[in-house]
């Protein structure tokens, strides 16, 4: 059974069930507009790929064109994106090999699972395997941020959503959740049984849909905002939030993160953040070190706020908003490209420019060079000994991160120097009766 049901989530969205089950609060800005990014409609372009491919059980690249969900035909001409999308179907076509049940971007039943009716969602793929008894959700992500698949809020809501889809099939006693992000070379894959499932996920998801949904209920009834407590500011819970650019909650957190000060000064004279964020900024070296981690924690939060309320002033500019003091115009246009290069390339011909005129060639990469030698090592080891790498450079990262602490050779070399030099001093001890001072040589 392979089935294709196009529909979009519903208000409880599986995908961003991470976000609403820890900050409630941030359902009232479900329906501001999406800011579409180049890589949001490259994510979309993937999945389609993906959709068509197991639909008609091929590899991508195999395709020359692909009908998308919009039902234009694209072009597969992208080689990051199918050998991306390949790593994709070949966990899916392993994983369901030997199974009658397979839905592609199946539409999704969630009432039952948070205890809202007309609540849905559209998986990437999911396949039952009646001997094991094992529903498989499987998850395609294009970004490079890591998405774990352990107790995965959105994998959860399909598995147990998609039990009802199978049951004329048979029984399901374990589920398993697998990630799929080629980009990162991650497939990440988490199993727990149905009655888990049931006992533990089941009850939290219904508890957390219930608050977010009055909580939805309250605004647009009643326009009634949530308060404080309903917000829980994160970096993993505002990255795709509609309302980053007018959440209170996430400016303030930012603000305090930064400058004791800061927050209530954007609520009672906001004229002068300028001069309190360029004080903070110059008190930055008399920090402590927990000072330090607690704001160097909120940096990728903070950024993202940034972006946002970029975004939102550029959105309301352009949709002819007052915002004091600034205006939207019409930046540089986009650099220079041939509209149709063989043309061009006859053009060039015909007015005789010769080939290395036309043409500029280059070696190419280490990286493409060991693609083409692999398979004869001998051949790969000569070019091999002409590589040449920059030095790595410090990063910040996690304590938890297996790569040993990295601490300047240099100030190690000096520490050393210092402590041989005050050994050296310790030996060398000096008396001032061993001195006689001749009082006629001073004159």
């Amino acid at each position: 059974m392979s089935v294709k049901n196009k529909k979009e989530h519903s208000e409880l969205s599986p995908s961003s069930s991470s976000r609403w089950c820890s900050c409630p609060g941030s359902m009232i800005y479900i329906d501001l507009p999406e800011q579409v990014k180049d890589y949001t409609a490259e994510g979309t372009k993937a999945h389609d790929l993906a959709a068509y491919c197991l639909n008609e059980g091929v590899y991508a690249e195999h395709l020359m064109g692909f009908t998308d969900s919009n039902g234009k035909v694209q072009q597969a001409d992208d080689k990051t994106m199918v050998s991306n999308v390949n790593e994709y179907l070949s966990v899916c076509y392993s994983l369901s090999e030997d199974n009658f049940v397979k839905m592609i971007e199946q539409s999704i039943d969630l009432s039952k699972v948070y205890g809202i009716p007309e609540q849905f969602g559209r998986a990437d793929f999911i396949t039952y395997d009646p001997e094991e008894k094992l529903l498989t959700v499987i998850d395609y992500k294009n970004g490079y941020t890591k998405v774990s698949a352990k107790e995965n809020k959105q994998g959860i809501s399909y598995a147990l959503g998609a039990v009802d889809s199978v049951k004329s099939f048979g029984e399901v006693e374990k589920i398993k959740i697998v990630i799929v992000q080629p980009a990162i070379k991650s497939c990440d894959v988490w199993e727990c049984t149905r009655s888990i499932a049931d006992r533990v996920y089941l009850k939290a998801f219904r508890r957390a849909a219930c608050r977010a949904w009055d909580i939805l209920a309250d605004y647009k009834i009643h326009k009634k905002e949530p308060d404080e407590r309903n917000f829980t500011p994160s970096e993993e819970n505002c990255r795709f939030c509609k309302g980053k650019g007018v959440c209170k909650a996430l400016a303030k957190a930012n603000l305090e993160s930064i400058s004791d000060d800061l927050a209530e000064l954007i609520e009672v004279n906001p004229e002068k953040t300028p001069e309190v964020i360029e004080q903070a900024v110059e008190n930055v070296t008399g920090l402590s070190n927990e000072q330090l981690s607690t704001i160097y924690s909120n940096i990728g939060l903070i950024s993202n706020w940034i972006n946002a309320v970029q975004g939102i002033v550029l959105q309301k500019l352009i949709a002819g908003e007052s915002i004091p003091g600034y205006k939207a115009v019409l930046g540089s246009a986009g650099n220079r490209k041939w509209s149709d290069a063989n043309e061009v390339e006859k053009i060039m011909k015909s007015l005789r420019l010769k080939k290395d005129e036309m043409y500029s060639f280059k070696i190419i990469s280490p990286a493409k060079a060991e693609k083409l030698l692999k398979s004869n090592p001998r051949k790969w080891a000569r070019l091999d000994e002409q590589i040449t790498r920059g030095e790595p450079k410090p990063v910040i990262v996690p304590e938890a991160d297996k790569r040993p602490a990295y601490v300047d050779k240099i100030d190690e070399e000096i520490d050393e120097l210092c402590e041989q030099k005050g050994e050296q001093a310790e030996e060398f001890e000096v008396c001032p009766d061993d001195f006689e001072i001749d009082e006629t040589n001073l004159l």
